[in-house]
């Protein structure tokens, strides 16, 4: 990292504000050569994260199962359970990205054809319209 940093500086002529790396760069030395430079430096934090209760647990699990209706989700056992909540986010994934390409399908015919018109109009009623070639 100290590499790329300094590459960095000798390109645009000052150090980066703050640098964000893989958990591989944020060893103690890179840190401590970053904070000399006083450069922010935007990973995660050394050592093992803390250990949520229980209480958490059980907040952040109802909170999941409520934004996605999966306490509807009624199977016989742990595992089925588990199984059937893959699925469903596998298919809410799946859908979500078919809406994604849809809308790029739709809004590339519908504008190319604004386009294409708008500029057949210029240049066949404007004597100073600009050139529109490919």
């Amino acid at each position: 990292m100290i590499g790329q940093v300094e590459s960095y500086r000798e390109r645009f002529g000052y150090y980066p504000e703050a640098v964000l790396g893989d958990q591989i760069y944020g060893t103690r030395e890179n840190r401590k050569y970053l904070k000399a430079k006083g450069i922010r430096y935007s990973g995660k934090a050394l050592g093992r994260p803390r250990k949520l209760s229980k209480e958490e647990k059980r907040l952040l699990s109802e909170e999941g199962k409520q934004k996605y209706d999966l306490n509807l989700v009624k199977a016989k056992t742990k595992e089925t359970s588990e199984s059937w909540i893959a699925a469903v986010f596998f298919v809410m994934n799946i859908a979500h990205w078919m809406r994604l390409c849809f809308f790029a399908q739709f809004s590339r015919r519908v504008f190319g054809k604004i386009i294409r018109n708008l500029k057949e109009f210029l240049n066949r009623n404007t004597q100073y319209a600009p050139s529109f070639s490919r």
